[in-house]
């Protein structure tokens, strides 16, 4: 079917001040859908994301958080034997990102 995948993910901090995580993934498939036809027409597949945080502690009252994400996923759903004699070639194409900066602060104990 020829699949693939990949994941990863990496952290890390910095004299207790600055933090940071990052993790990826990546897809691929021949056969994104189950076919509807034994002989497997347009099965195609994609998906990706990607996310990053970081954490930012310049004192022990105030912490800055930053977030960055972004997804996708492009795929073409599969044929019967007629759908793929008139050449329909279907597709879909979804995709978002996300971006995101907060502020927390202790006032009292």
């Amino acid at each position: 079917f020829r699949t693939r995948d990949a994941a990863g993910g990496f952290g890390t901090s910095f004299k207790n001040k600055f933090g940071v995580y990052a993790s990826g993934a990546w897809s691929r498939s021949g056969r994104f859908l189950d076919p509807v036809d034994e002989r497997n027409f347009n099965n195609r597949g994609r998906r990706l994301n990607f996310n990053l945080r970081a954490d930012w502690q310049p004192d022990e009252r105030d912490i800055f958080i930053f977030n960055f994400g972004a997804n996708g996923a492009n795929f073409q759903v599969p044929n019967d034997f007629i759908q793929q004699q008139n050449g329909q070639d279907e597709r879909q194409r979804l995709r978002d990102n996300n971006q995101s900066i907060s502020w927390e602060r202790i006032w009292s104990s």
